[in-house]
């Protein structure tokens, strides 16, 4: 149930995210935006995710972790209804850094909980499980989440996520224990910046961070833009773009669970390097496109989600490896740091490489899928690196 409830928070977490790529051509019309500014929405969003993420060293260990999870919900809930009451995109865009802000936080407490709970030889699967939110939002919640935005207002997917917030943190109150065995590991007279210090001066962290650095920077520079790129460049309309997400989150729900449970048998390492490799070929096929029937189409946008959520299952666990349970809730922050720091910097990178000409068509996205491939290769060599230490 725990477990349930977590995945239900990542889901939300990546519906809050997702929803504004997704809907990408209706907002940058309502509020008559660039494709430069489109990139900076996402880049306020993640960089309060990383400052969080990087805050989150300091904190994250020492309180209760459901009293702290209830109090990043509500606060979270609160800036998700704040942006869609926004009345203009100055507004929206601080809306978008505080929702970023909560949800980084959560998203390092979700997998400091898992990790606390879960053994290491079972901790794939459990990840696989929770990251299977992916796939249940691209199946359920983008779909609604467009519905709602094309029938009443881009804006309106927004207030429904608050009125999910509210009632999963009510769950939590019931569902979710007291957490506070984490708290012995750590000295009461440790100086907190003594964590910081660890993780800085430790190769092997550094490498880990390094490692997830790469890998979301790469799939970052893709991701916020595909929805557009299929509407302007491809020819197809909103409801098949939500068509693509819905299959696509179909096949996650399918296969994230199994493959967290092939990266537990046959070897994180081994799983990974396998996936991250065959990650190439969507990633240049989907920044290319031009029109091709849609059933094809929904091949390689299936290929491509399957595999950029499939490579951070194994990806995840071997990172929470590298590091003694002493630093683990620590140390995942940091982690959420960098990636939602990378997260941020891809989507900026990809409004400066690209722009829209005089037909609306994005341009030189085909660099981005270039720039992906060799961030996955320098990705996996990081990996290789890192020593599980547990």
């Amino acid at each position: 149930m725990i477990l349930l409830l977590l995945a239900m928070i990542q889901m939300i977490s990546i519906l809050d995210l997702m929803i504004m790529m997704a809907s990408n051509s209706m907002m940058v019309a309502d509020l008559g935006i660039r494709n430069d500014q489109f990139g900076y929405l996402i880049s306020a969003y993640t960089f309060g995710a990383g400052i969080s993420g990087f805050m989150g060293v300091f904190f994250l260990d020492s309180f209760d972790r459901k009293k702290l999870l209830i109090a990043l919900i509500l606060g979270f809930l609160l800036a998700v209804v704040f942006s869609g009451s926004a009345s203009g995109y100055t507004e929206f865009l601080i809306g978008r850094a505080i929702s970023g802000a909560f949800n980084g936080a959560l998203i390092a407490l979700n997998l400091s909980i898992i990790s606390d709970l879960v053994p290491e030889e079972r901790r794939a699967a459990a990840i696989g499980f929770v990251s299977a939110s992916f796939g249940v939002a691209s199946v359920a919640g983008i779909p609604a989440s467009m519905w709602l935005a094309m029938n009443y207002h881009w804006q309106a997917p927004f207030f429904a996520y608050g009125i999910v917030l509210a009632v999963l943190t009510v769950a939590i109150v019931f569902v979710i224990p007291k957490m506070t065995g984490h708290l012995g590991k750590n000295e009461k007279d440790e100086n907190i910046f003594n964590a910081l210090k660890v993780i800085l001066t430790d190769s092997n962290m550094l490498w880990a961070l390094l490692f997830t650095g790469l890998l979301v920077l790469g799939q970052f520079s893709i991701i916020p833009y595909i929805a557009g790129y299929m509407t302007s460049n491809v020819g197809y309309s909103n409801e098949d773009v939500t068509m693509m997400y819905f299959i696509g989150g179909l096949v996650t729900v399918v296969l994230s669970p199994l493959i967290g449970i092939w990266a537990d048998k046959w070897g994180k390492g081994n799983v990974f390097v396998v996936i991250a490799l065959a990650c190439g070929i969507p990633f240049l096929m989907v920044t290319s496109m031009t029109y091709i029937p849609f059933w094809l189409s929904l091949m390689i946008n299936s290929t491509f989600f399957i595999f950029i959520s499939g490579r951070m299952i194994p990806a995840t666990t071997m990172a929470t490896s590298v590091v003694i349970p002493k630093y683990r809730g620590r140390f995942m922050s940091m982690r959420t740091a960098v990636q939602q720091f990378s997260i941020s910097l891809g989507a900026a990178i990809t409004g400066l490489i690209t722009f829209t000409n005089e037909n609306g068509e994005l341009v030189n996205f085909e660099y981005c899928g270039y720039m992906a491939v060799g961030l996955t290769i320098l990705a996996i060599g990081a990996g290789h690196k890192m020593k599980m230490i547990e």
